[in-house]
């Protein structure tokens, strides 16, 4: 009950959403045509399958740097520690590397 709000908030934010595309009749992909491509299929399973491994990749990359993205990005650059600065140089050296890889033409 002591952050009873936040759940509201996402909760919020979820209906609020869903009720935007229904009032302005959009419709999308479930799966970007991007992401079909760079799969090779529009499998919604593998799509799940690979965010999930993503995700966890994410938040064990957050735990191994003793800290996550935007505090190393944020906090650590700010106060000129060489670690974030190594940590982010990484992040985004890993991002762009998968970005590469993961979103090259087929």
């Amino acid at each position: 009950a002591k952050n009873l709000w936040q759940v509201a908030l996402v909760g919020g934010i979820a209906i609020g959403a869903l009720i935007s595309m229904k009032m302005s009749e959009a419709h999308r992909h479930a799966i970007s045509p991007v992401w079909a491509k760079a799969l090779g299929t529009a499998s919604p399973g593998v799509r799940y399958a690979l965010a999930f491994v993503a995700g966890f990749l994410m938040l064990f990359g957050a735990r191994v740097a003793d800290g996550c993205t935007s505090g190393h990005g944020l906090s650590g650059m700010a106060q000129l520690s060489v670690g974030s600065t190594v940590a982010v140089a990484a992040m985004f050296a890993g991002g762009i590397i998968t970005a590469s890889l993961a979103l090259r033409r087929v």
